[in-house]
């Protein structure tokens, strides 16, 4: 599946500005801890992609 991310550069950015990494606290659940990773780690596969694909527009 191909996606053009460039088309939603600006949302992407909007969702790694909101949903920063957080430290874990020692109350924190491990579902909490496990659920916010893997959030972060959504967002930065989301990065790493659009910035391939950005520069792969500009070197075709």
């Amino acid at each position: 599946m191909n996606i053009n991310l460039l088309q939603y550069k600006e949302l992407i950015t909007y969702l790694d500005q909101t949903l920063t990494l957080s430290t874990p606290k020692p109350s924190d659940s491990l579902e909490k801890i496990m659920y916010d990773a893997g959030r972060r780690s959504l967002i930065d596969l989301l990065l790493f992609k659009l910035k391939e694909q950005e520069e792969k527009s500009f070197n075709p």
